[in-house]
């Protein structure tokens, strides 16, 4: 992990060395960074508390520099946004991934594609999602309760991008939004429906909800 952690840290300096140009080398610097964040398993083989919270912390930093290297290389590689968002789409949308990897998944989306990406492409999968991976990664009880709780919050953070810029032209007066608890429910999924409900943020529920006019 250390090693892992320090091959980030030097990808992060080069991104950022103005001295440096690594536009025709986007994908060659892109393959480490996905690489942490998408691995099944990163670092030995201690599977305890701490071990699976550094690896938590890598794959955070690694979708960090994902998101830095589509703003920045992706001006002048019009493939390389989109490239990046579908790997890291494909990887969460696949149930029998572990949930580490369906965190690195979620993160990229988000990092590489930005809000819009999550709109278009991850809230119109999420009820799957909440039934396929969510509710049995819960079943499974204590031993699996840092990976539920990490990836229900990597997703909330993905989804919660969706309210900036959004304009709401009343506010909350009058807004009923026990009304708009339970559409947002029925469009993601009880498990990322409560989590939404609880934020009480009617610019999020408009964001989400406008995904069903989505074509």
């Amino acid at each position: 992990m250390f090693v892992l952690r320090q091959m980030m840290e030097l990808a992060e300096a080069l991104i950022h060395n103005s001295n440096l140009w690594l536009d025709p080398y986007a994908s060659t610097i892109s393959a480490p960074i996905l690489t942490c964040l998408l691995s099944r398993k990163l670092g030995g083989s201690d599977d305890g508390t701490d071990a699976l919270q550094e690896q938590y912390r890598l794959r955070e930093l690694a979708a960090s520099l994902l998101g830095t290297v589509a703003k920045k290389f992706g001006k002048t590689n019009a493939l390389l946004r989109p490239k990046l968002t579908r790997t890291c789409l494909k990887q969460f949308l696949e149930p029998e991934r572990s949930p580490a990897v369906h965190f690195g998944g979620i993160s990229g989306v988000s990092a590489a594609g930005g809000p819009e990406a999550v709109r278009i492409l991850v809230v119109p999968t999420l009820k799957d999602f909440d039934s396929a991976v969510l509710q049995p990664l819960r079943e499974k009880g204590e031993p699996s309760r840092m990976d539920f709780e990490a990836l229900v919050g990597g997703i909330m953070r993905a989804i919660e991008t969706m309210a900036d810029g959004v304009a709401v032209s009343n506010g909350v007066n009058g807004t009923d939004l026990s009304r708009e608890a339970e559409q947002v429910t029925d469009l993601v999924g009880p498990i990322i429906g409560q989590r939404v409900e609880r934020l009480g943020n009617h610019a999020l529920n408009m964001a989400i909800l406008e995904v069903r006019h989505l074509d």
